[in-house]
């Protein structure tokens, strides 16, 4: 599957998808303001890697899945810091300031592959 390139809107700031195909995806991750956050989640297949571009993210995992996972670790990135996240790491990111960017690499996006154990900005109710 080849996505087009573009921008989705989020609840926590913006998608801009540079490349996305059936083997990998380069997107940027915008956060509009600090304490913006994706949700708690973890991948069945995916693996990310994340490079802060801008801004600062308190990183926050844990390993397990939806049903039992250990105590979460946090972890400050800033500017230059690059993180690697392996299948069934409960992750999230947090911008601790304003427009604040993380780059994504990852094999191939598939919806059905986040599995959301707390909800994001996204997912909020209005």
């Amino acid at each position: 599957m080849l996505s087009e390139v573009g921008i989705e809107k989020k609840g926590w700031g913006v998608e801009r998808i540079h490349r996305s195909t059936h083997n990998f995806c380069l997107k940027d991750l915008i956060f509009d303001k600090a304490g913006a956050k994706c949700s708690f989640h973890y991948h069945e297949t995916k693996r990310e890697e994340f490079l802060v571009l801008a801004g600062s993210f308190e990183y926050t995992w844990a390993y397990g899945n939806i049903r039992s996972y250990e105590t979460p670790k946090t972890k400050v990135l800033k500017k230059g810091d690059y993180v690697f996240i392996e299948p069934f790491t409960i992750h999230r990111m947090t911008a601790l300031e304003d427009a604040s960017v993380i780059q994504e690499l990852s094999i191939a996006d598939h919806v059905e592959d986040s599995i959301r154990v707390l909800p994001g900005d996204s997912q909020k109710v209005s």
